[in-house]
């Protein structure tokens, strides 16, 4: 984690924070005879106080320091929106600096930008595909196990190479084997994959027996390939008929236990039916994509039906895209968003270090105090092509 060094300025010269001389606080700006706008205003919980004010304990609006003007506080500290003094050395416990700066003429205390941490959400998306014999039917000018090869590899229009940067993808190809049951042919997940994917994918062919519940099973009992980690992590199953168990024996029930094992933890599973309607086993799959998303309710179709190439590379689409996240969390401070001319003004947020203007469309906007998001062409440039995020703001605008 990135952490900010804490100088002073003293008499011209930039020394360490603990050699500048302390200022003694000045009066509270709630006294004297010209006091803050709203001391003294009645307040609770569902009628806080103005910026710069907090509510006390007698449920009156009070101040300890001048937040605009950033005075009342000692030295080391500084005056937050709430008007209440907040100590900014290092704080080893949660690992958080900040930066103050003194002007030598006055005295005055100003705040310096606090850049904070930024931190966004990588899905772990692992690809579990049917490689049973009938997955060699005719689909769409190829067979259904080419057409759904090339949906995700294609270096043109292909899913896993479109999106490696900003999805971790993960690839399992099940079937019976001659040996091994599940006959599992994996790739670990990780960003920029796709040459890893498409090496193994173009290596090998269909075999025969679809085994989806020991396959799912198998995937989830690797933690290297079910990605345990604090990111979201989805399956996408990819099938074109009934499951059968290892043993030979019919498989649905047992496909179905396994979907709802992921989901209790925490893997959602999204269930693409390849090939026409009357080769799907409707209600089967119908199930599988209930327990996958965590509901009972059968009466809805939830799973993608795809009936050509073009209804593969839209369903593959949606599925993975949806999955990832614009939203990007604040991990060593928090903002005030009670208003845009507060989070707005002097704020910076960058993506590959290009300025996003603050409640754009096209920029970005608090979600809540630890959490900024991007919209429109932000969040395009940010799905499809990746990159940093950086966040700066004037302290006075930052919450510890």
């Amino acid at each position: 984690m990135k952490t900010l060094k804490i100088w002073c300025v003293c008499s011209s010269l930039l020394v360490a924070l603990s050699g500048c001389s302390a200022k003694a606080p000045n009066a509270s700006p709630c006294g004297g005879d010209a006091p803050l706008t709203g001391c003294g205003d009645r307040c609770t919980s569902a009628t806080p106080c103005p910026t710069g004010l907090y509510c006390t304990s007698g449920e009156r609006c009070g101040a300890d320091c001048n937040w605009t003007a950033q005075t009342g506080c000692a030295d080391g500290q500084v005056c937050t929106t709430t008007g209440e003094c907040s100590s900014l050395v290092t704080d080893a416990s949660v690992n958080r600096d900040a930066s103050v700066a003194f002007d030598a003429g006055t005295e005055d205390r100003v705040c310096a930008d606090i850049t904070l941490t930024t931190n966004r959400t990588t899905p772990n998306v692992m690809l579990i595909v049917d490689r049973s014999s009938s997955m060699g039917a005719s689909f769409s000018g190829g067979t259904r196990w080419s057409v759904l090869r090339d949906s995700l590899t294609d270096e043109t229009n292909g899913l896993v190479h479109s999106l490696q940067h900003s999805v971790r993808f993960g690839l399992a190809m099940y079937s019976n084997g001659d040996a091994t049951c599940p006959n599992l042919i994996t790739v670990v997940p990780a960003i920029d994959n796709y040459d890893a994917i498409n090496t193994v994918y173009q290596a090998h062919e269909i075999d025969h027996g679809t085994p989806t519940g020991e396959a799912i099973q198998a995937v989830l009992a690797d933690s290297a390939l079910s990605m345990a980690t604090a990111d979201p992590t989805v399956f996408v199953l990819a099938t074109d008929g009934a499951p059968y168990s290892c043993s030979g024996a019919e498989g649905k029930a047992s496909s179905v236990a396994a979907v709802e094992t992921a989901f209790t933890a925490g893997v959602r599973t999204y269930v693409i039916g390849v090939g026409s309607d009357v080769d799907l086993d409707d209600e089967h799959l119908t199930d599988l994509a209930n327990a996958g998303l965590g509901t009972t309710s059968g009466a809805d179709e939830m799973f993608w039906r795809v009936n050509d190439e073009a209804g593969l590379v839209d369903a593959l689409a949606a599925i993975v895209t949806g999955t990832i996240s614009c939203d990007i969390a604040l991990t060593n401070g928090s903002i005030n968003t009670s208003s845009p001319d507060i989070y707005c003004d002097g704020s910076s947020v960058a993506l590959n270090g290009t300025p996003l203007p603050c409640n754009d469309p096209n920029g970005w906007v608090p979600i809540d105090e630890t959490h900024i998001r991007l919209q429109g062409s932000a969040c395009d440039e940010l799905t499809m092509s990746g990159g940093s995020v950086t966040a700066t703001f004037p302290c006075g605008v930052v919450l510890f």
